[in-house]
């Protein structure tokens, strides 16, 4: 392939990305927003972890696609296993399943995170009536506390269990493809 039709891939590619970042990110800043405006705080808490945990799943998809031995996943192939063929896809194109999964995904529910703590701030200020100043800082605190936290454990397992985290990935796809 010429450097030139590379380049042109790189750019659409990047293209979409931007876009489809661009997209998602305002459609669940919206929806959250409108959402969380009258939920019970109990609820808006759990689905901050919620949120916090899909972000955490996407990075750990992200950081095992860059560590997979495709070679273990063409003998799950060779054995005819379902979501093997998918999971050497997605090896084949680590770059733009990471891409997608920590930078599109990851970034976007990371951001919502932020945006969810914001609203929740505000209503435990506006319930109990506590400082937002110090209330934002708080749940900003225990957000990027929880977030990083889980990060840290999630890479590890993700670096050790690289090939049945993808292979599981494959399945998944797999059984939504048909």
């Amino acid at each position: 392939m010429s450097n030139k039709k590379r380049v042109n891939m790189n750019l659409q590619w990047i293209t979409i990305v931007f876009f489809t970042t661009f997209i998602l990110s305002m459609t669940f800043s919206y929806v959250s927003t409108v959402v969380m405006e009258n939920i019970h705080l109990g609820i808006a808490i759990f689905m901050l972890i919620v949120i916090i945990l899909i972000g955490v799943l996407f990075d750990m998809i992200a950081v095992a696609i860059a560590a997979v031995d495709i070679e273990a996943l063409r003998a799950k192939a060779s054995m005819k296993q379902k979501g093997a063929k998918t999971a050497i896809k997605l090896a084949m194109h680590a770059d733009r399943v990471s891409s997608v999964c920590a930078d599109l995904v990851g970034d976007v529910f990371g951001i919502l995170t932020g945006s969810v703590g914001v609203l929740i701030a505000l209503q435990i200020s506006n319930t109990y009536d506590f400082s937002l100043a110090l209330v934002t800082l708080v749940v900003g605190g225990v957000i990027a506390s929880l977030t990083v936290t889980a990060k840290a454990l999630e890479k590890q397992l993700a670096l050790k269990n690289a090939n049945e985290i993808i292979y599981f990935v494959g399945k998944i796809l797999e059984f939504y493809k048909k």
